[in-house]
């Protein structure tokens, strides 16, 4: 801004407001020329990257002053800000993709009077505001509406022209295809917000946030047999017939971890789930798999994090063979070595959440176990028990009934569920109850679940080894699970993660 003939005095700050931090820019003349606002902004938007353009622009005679002679930001601070919204005027074109934008605007500013000179940063609208308006108007246009082209058509007018300019470009037979549209567009929108807060690539370690993992498949036959059938309507109108296996448990688990680390997700269900089959579109995913990160923005650097925003992607990958173990672990079963890190009780950390943090005794754990010559780690709890893998559940099996460990310290696993729905339906007795260390001794099998490895039997913990061949109940499970995630099983799991 200093770089603009006339100013002297510039001061940016972050402002809260309506449960979003907006960056608020405040110029103080002095007497020293007048620049106009229109002039200041057209200055920065062709300096700076849209994430960087502020919300508003205040001029000021001069601004405040400490006694040492520098901007008295808690002062400006404290300042109410007119975000103009009283000052707009009834709208009163006839032009549609006007009035298809105003809509819009209506519900996301709250404003019933519009104009079409109006600009959107002017009246309330803001960085997450903007994901939203272009995710809508890809939707209205059936064209991917990037955050980068809000910023740049920043009048209601102005997106006005650029909706007729996608239309345009847009050929009849993809213009009926309106969800395949918006589903790119939301995929698109998430990717855009990820950029815009120069946010690394995503699946990236070291985030104060939460991840999850869904599997995805499409109506094919692959290496166990079977065909998948899509049970999600709105995976129809993806390549290769996409199905998510329990999309809606792991969106709602992600919320529900999201809120244990006292943040909200910044968009919804519908969202997140159109979002991830545009992914695995865009992809082209044959078989895979789909991870989810949400976490808060660096706008502070400490440990509070009350004032930062959320951010959230998505990304989809192949899996390879022995992407978790072995291509025949399935056939020769995992080994397993108990750790020497404990997870901490729920009265020690978060463990409810399937947050980042909670993982680090995971990798240094499992780290550990292949130096030794183990596939994974088995880590206690804090009075000695079984909890579970490194990133699985553990189930054993005993004279025809299964045996597992509580969740006490532990995520509710979303395929230890699918187990135990599976075991109820084929009749299988299951105890749930804490298991000493001495368990494994007296057990006849054993075997581990989550959504990369599915179930993988165990071959061996520590010194004790186990016989596959003859494990009727871990076969009928495995079967079952198969039979589930590729639709031709009519077992329920409920999702206990919605809310």
């Amino acid at each position: 801004m200093r770089e603009t003939a006339g100013l002297r005095d510039v001061a940016a700050l972050a402002v809260r407001t309506d449960g979003d931090t907006r960056l608020v820019c405040y110029v103080g003349q002095d007497g020293g020329g007048t620049v106009s606002v229109e002039a200041m902004g057209a200055h920065l938007r062709a300096k700076l990257p849209h994430y960087m353009q502020p919300a508003k622009i205040i001029v000021e005679e001069r601004l405040p002053r400490l006694p040492n002679g520098k901007v008295d930001r808690t002062s400006l601070a404290a300042r109410d800000i007119d975000w103009g919204q009283a000052a707009a005027a009834a709208f009163a074109g006839d032009d549609p993709d006007e009035i298809a934008v105003a809509r819009v605007w209506s519900d996301l500013l709250g404003l019933v009077t519009l104009s079409s000179d109006l600009d959107f940063f002017s009246v309330g609208g803001h960085s997450l505001l903007a994901n939203l308006l272009a995710a809508r108007l890809s939707d209205t246009a059936a064209r991917p509406v990037r955050v980068a082209e809000i910023h740049e058509h920043r009048t209601l007018a102005d997106q006005a022209a650029l909706l007729r300019r996608k239309r345009a470009q847009l050929p009849d037979a993809q213009a009926a295809a309106g969800t395949t549209g918006r589903l790119r567009a939301v995929a698109e929108t998430l990717r855009e917000s990820g950029r815009g807060h120069g946010v690394p690539g995503v699946g990236s370690g070291g985030f104060r946030g939460r991840r999850t993992g869904v599997h995805v498949r499409r109506r094919r036959r692959h290496r166990h047999g079977g065909r998948v059938r899509s049970r999600d309507p709105a995976a129809r109108h993806v390549h290769h017939q996409a199905h998510a296996f329990m999309l809606s448990e792991h969106i709602a688990r992600l919320r529900t971890s999201a809120r244990i680390l006292d943040f909200d997700l910044e968009h919804s269900d519908d969202t997140l789930h159109a979002a991830t089959l545009a992914v695995v579109a865009e992809a082209r995913i044959t078989e895979g798999y789909i991870r989810m990160n949400a976490w808060r923005g660096s706008e502070i650097i400490q440990t509070a994090a009350l004032r930062t925003s959320v951010h959230t992607s998505v990304a989809a990958w192949e899996l390879p063979e022995g992407y978790y173990a072995a291509a025949d672990a399935l056939d020769k079963g995992i080994s397993l070595v108990t750790g020497r890190y404990r997870r901490p009780a729920p009265e020690y950390a978060p463990v409810k959440s399937k947050a980042a943090g909670n993982y680090m005794i995971g990798t240094v754990s499992k780290n550990e176990a292949l130096r030794a010559g183990f596939n994974d780690a088995l880590l206690l709890d804090d009075r000695g028990n079984f909890v579970e893998a490194t990133g699985a559940h553990l189930f054993f099996t005993k004279d025809g009934a299964l045996y597992t460990p509580t969740t006490r310290c532990m995520i509710d696993g979303i395929t230890r569920a699918c187990v135990l729905a599976i075991a109820a339906r084929a009749g299988i007795a299951c105890a749930v109850g804490d298991l000493a260390p001495r368990f494994a001794g007296e057990a006849d099998g054993a075997f581990i679940c989550g959504t990369a490895c599915e179930i993988l039997p165990v071959a061996r913990i520590d010194d004790h080894h186990y016989d596959l061949s003859g494990n009727d109940v871990l076969r009928t499970l495995i079967t079952g699970y198969r039979e589930l995630i590729e639709g031709r099983s009519d077992v329920e799991v409920p999702n206990a993660w919605a809310q």
